[in-house]
């Protein structure tokens, strides 16, 4: 046995510990991902437990990727994922495998100099693509990822770990980390989360016995120990395995022999601390030497000697020399760079120089960097760890690190360097751009400080572009905070300082960032007044002029404009540039755009335009964009009577990960609520109302209003009338006062005519009605006068059957077929009661069909008995197989009949393989198969 092969213990009472360590590589090696955690303090044989796990993996047959993070490299935004991705990212053939699929937005870390979208989550997207960065590499080799110290790896590549090992059971890797408690508490705290929620392997090893340090003796010392200094050493180590061998070592140089005498002297001579051993041994290397430890100490792990040479002030052949001694004597490693061998050591160099000469050093190793050109990163570690002293050059240097952050989509790790440009402090003429940078890195974390930082920004910058981009953040800022008001304030500033022609573009996106907050907002009406035809006038020739083009078919849209008008502005403000969320001035522009077209009954258009942003949002693997895609087809499917399709896409927005922010959550909820009534599921559709909350920020808002209207419908299947009516009056304030006049926007009007009728409340009701089929027939947008004059017609006892008949006339072509079947059954309901029960036969067989086609079970039912009453016999539909999938086991079945492997199913839904599986037995179980190849024709028989 070499003392090298058991440094740090790792042989000697280690068996239990070597056999979880293996277990967990096996397991990985099986198919079956594994998360374990290797804790204990400073040189109790971590790392070599980490190393071992390695030879285990490589003997196995298995990819290895290692990180060591260091105290010096917090700064680095994803600076331990680089350490374990870049070696197979720089290899064309391996980041092709890497970017594929939902691993394309790992690009914004891998490769953070190609131009990205601003997506409103692009610190996920980063986490999402790097996972399937990593598990694509997984997909050929079972994979072991290792981290040592991993308590001080980056904010974002810790996230980044979290996020990993909640998901690693997915993959066939193990995920072992190297954890020593206590150094850093942000870190610890997301340690115990983590243990929280989700099993994981803890190994623990322990201090050395008496006896296992007995074995170690032998390897330093000549002859087999006294008993006595064998306990002498115990006691004085407290059987820390790196202790141990530095104090063995340390005395064997004192010419201390492993004898009882040697066993009194122990005490005696040696030091109570690891370090101290160590600063005892620089010393007797000379000055040189411990100079250059002193040096390497500071720069960190990874050291250029020529970095080292010159913080130390040594000569290039002198600074050989003495890495050469520090290497013999284990204080350095030497494996092209420089480092010092443990954390042990290099916290007693650090202890022993002081902490006004360690910040001095500091400041003078970012400057050494940074004349051997070395990367921002490092530059901005040691600058951080600098006293403040109102320099320039630090703050530049800082500010060039969180732009660097920033672009690899880490704004966590650019907020620490940002502050701390502001201690220097920033010098006047720099202090804007630093609150600027400052601020949008806030505003990335959801941190309401960011607008104040913005506003300081905004009026510290000169009159022109910047300042008009910082307005627009402020803007935006303030747009996602919920606060409308002050975007006009902040707008209507901006666009005064921008008197120039030159500055055209930023006036535009700041015009369209405003009527998008004025549209939902009742005390921004005012301000639309005149601008709407002013900006309506626009050609859509630059991406600021389709921004607000589409604000503008959006509002005509709302109102209830003749649809001619509404498609020209929609058609100019796609216009022939790029039509998706990396080409739009304004993320809410092709999204808007979509939703236009749902308004004005084109359902066609509007999924189109939604499915391809769905497609992109995969693309720049953005949960957030995704889900407000997944909301706007969804609604768009329910008008349009495809309710499998509709659940299927509200459940995929709700169900995808990432952060929840932004109105996605709340629509998507109030379109499922509505579809599940639609459906009949009434009592799931009661649960679902039941968890349902709407943040306060959409109270007494448009936003609220909607889902009111969805929960109304609801409660009006269940007969709750008066509830009911209460919510829809509520929610008819809201939405008139925002001045939406189209049904689309908010069914409110109709509904209540014909709730206020049927509890004999009729003169209320057509109060409600009457002015909205005046504007009905004015405007002659099939859709509105359809709806409206169903509901009109209802009113009447006996019905009115000169209305449901111009209402089935204009809804007949329409792609609004569930309110089509509607009028079609009251129009067959109505001609029975006259006794044409002939006459009734044809709508209500049509009804039946198109409310069967949807999926609308209920007024399918409605249809079928008023046949029946009518002396018809119409055929019941039974759900079996394809019939009896959920919409969302349904999408997973073609997608897998497709040719899409359960990982590209899981990234195409931003959801987990696991997830994936489940669906697919379910799926198996309802059509009676028992293999993928199968789906393809149970799916095909299921449909014919």
């Amino acid at each position: 046995m070499r003392l090298e092969d058991v440094r740090d213990g790792l042989v000697v009472e280690r068996a239990r510990e070597f056999a979880l360590i293996r277990d967990v590589v096996e397991r990985a090696v099986a198919g079956k991902g594994t998360v374990a955690l290797v804790r204990g303090p400073a040189g109790i044989g971590k790392s070599r437990l980490l190393a071992e796990a390695g030879h285990i993996a490589r003997r196995s047959g298995a990819m290895i990727l290692t990180a060591a993070a260091a105290v010096l490299e917090a700064e680095y935004p994803f600076g331990v994922v680089r350490q374990l991705l870049d070696v197979h990212a720089a290899d064309p053939d391996r980041r092709a495998v890497m970017l594929r699929g939902a691993g394309a937005a790992a690009a914004s870390v891998l490769a953070p100099g190609q131009a990205r979208a601003s997506i409103p989550d692009a610190q996920f997207s980063a986490l999402h693509g790097l996972f399937w960065a990593l598990a694509n590499l997984a997909e050929s080799h079972p994979m072991v990822v290792l981290v040592d110290d991993a308590q001080w790896a980056d904010d974002a590549s810790l996230r980044w770990v979290d996020y990993l090992a909640r998901r690693v059971d997915d993959l066939p890797v193990a995920l072992l980390l190297g954890w020593r408690s206590g150094e850093r508490e942000s870190a610890d705290r997301m340690l115990r989360e983590l243990e929280a929620a989700i099993p994981m392997v803890v190994v623990e090893p322990v201090a050395l016995t008496e006896a296992g340090v007995g074995t170690l003796v032998p390897l330093v010392f000549d002859g087999k120990p006294a008993p006595s200094f064998v306990t002498a050493c115990h006691a004085r180590t407290g059987g820390n395995p790196f202790f141990v061998i530095e104090l063995l070592q340390e005395l064997r140089s004192l010419g201390i022999a492993s004898t009882a005498d040697g066993a009194a002297r122990v005490a005696a001579v040696a030091p109570r601390s690891v370090g101290r051993v160590v600063l005892a041994r620089l010393a007797r290397l000379g000055s040189a030497a411990s100079a250059l430890a002193r040096a390497v100490a500071v720069l960190g792990d990874g050291t250029h000697l020529v970095d080292a040479a010159d913080l130390a002030g040594l000569s290039k052949p002198v600074a050989l020399d003495a890495a050469s001694a520090l290497t013999v004597a284990g204080v350095l490693r030497d494996d092209g760079r420089l480092s010092i061998t443990h954390s042990l050591m290099r916290d007693a160099i650090q202890a022993d120089m002081g902490p006004s000469v360690q910040m001095a050093a500091h400041r003078d190793a970012a400057r050494v960097l940074a004349i051997h050109g070395r990367g921002a990163d490092q530059i901005a570690a040691q600058v951080v760890l600098s006293p403040p002293s109102g320099d320039g050059w630090v703050v530049a240097r800082l500010l060039e690190a969180a732009g660097l952050a920033m672009r690899r989509r880490a704004p966590d790790v650019a907020l620490p360097l940002l502050r701390r440009a502001l201690e220097e402090p920033a010098p006047e003429d720099v202090l804007p751009r630093v609150l600027y940078e400052l601020g949008l890195a806030e505003d990335a974390l959801q941190r309401p400080e960011a607008i104040g930082h913005l506003r300081d920004a905004r009026d510290g910058l000169p009159p022109g572009r910047e300042r008009g981009a910082a307005a627009l953040a402020v803007a935006h800022a303030l747009v996602l905070a919920g606060r409308p008001a002050e975007v006009y304030e902040a707008v209507a500033r901006a666009q005064a300082e921008l008197g120039s022609s030159d500055h055209q573009e930023v006036r535009l996106v700041l015009e369209a960032v405003l009527l998008n907050a004025c549209s939902f907002d009742p005390a921004g009406r005012m301000l639309l007044a005149g601008r709407v035809e002013a900006m309506a006038q626009l050609k859509g020739e630059t991406p600021g002029e389709r921004a607000v083009l589409a604000a503008v078919a959006f509002e005509a849209a709302k109102s209830g404009r003749p649809r001619f008008e509404v498609v020209e502005l929609a058609e100019r403000a796609l216009g022939s540039g790029p039509r998706g969320y990396a080409g739009a001035a304004d993320p809410l522009t092709p999204l808007g755009l979509a939703v236009t077209f749902h308004f004005i009954g084109m359902i066609s258009r509007s999924v189109g335009l939604t499915t391809d942003l769905i497609s992109e949002a995969r693309d720049l693997g953005s949960p957030v964009l995704f889900a407000e895609s997944s909301t706007a087809r969804a609604h768009a499917h329910w008008r349009g009577g495809s309710l499998a399709d509709a659940e299927a896409d509200a459940r995929q927005a709700l169900a995808s990960e990432g952060p929840r922010f932004g109105q996605a959550h709340t629509l998507a909820t109030a379109v499922l609520i509505g579809v599940l009534t639609d459906k009949g599921q009434l009592d799931e559709a009661s649960a679902v109302a039941e968890s349902f909350d709407t943040p306060d920020r959409y109270r007494d808002h448009a936003i609220q209003a909607v889902a009111d209207c969805s929960l109304a419908h609801l409660e009006l299947a269940l007969g709750r009338y008066e509830q009911a009516i209460s919510r829809l009056y509520r929610a008819g304030r809201v939405i008139d006062a925002v001045g939406c006049t189209n049904p689309a926007g908010g069914e409110w009007r109709q509904p209540l005519a014909i709730a206020l009728a049927t509890v004999g409340r009729k003169a209320e009701a057509r109060e409600i009605v009457t002015p909205a089929l005046d504007a009905a027939r004015r405007s002659r947008e099939p859709y509105e006068l359809g709806v409206t004059l169903r509901a009109a017609a209802l009113i009447d006892r006996p019905t009115r059957m000169d209305m449901l008949e111009e209402a089935a006339g204009l809804l007949a072509d329409s792609e609004i077929r569930l309110q089509y079947a509607r009028v079609l059954v009251d129009l067959g309901v109505a001609l029975r009661r006259i006794g044409k029960r002939r006459e009734a036969r044809l709508p209500l067989a049509d009804a039946m069909d198109v409310a069967s086609r949807s999926g609308a079970q209920p007024l399918v039912e409605r249809a079928r008995s008023e046949l029946l009453a009518s002396g018809a016999r119409p055929r019941r539909n039974q759900r079996a197989g394809v019939d009896a999938l959920t919409p969302s086991e349904a999408r997973v079945a073609r997608l897998a009949s497709d040719g899409l492997t359960n990982r590209e199913i899981a990234q195409h839904l931003f959801v987990s393989p696991r997830t994936v599986e489940a669906q697919l037995r379910a799926v198996y179980t309802k059509l009676h198969i028992t293999s993928r190849e199968m789906i393809t024709e149970a799916l095909g028989s299921g449909t014919s």
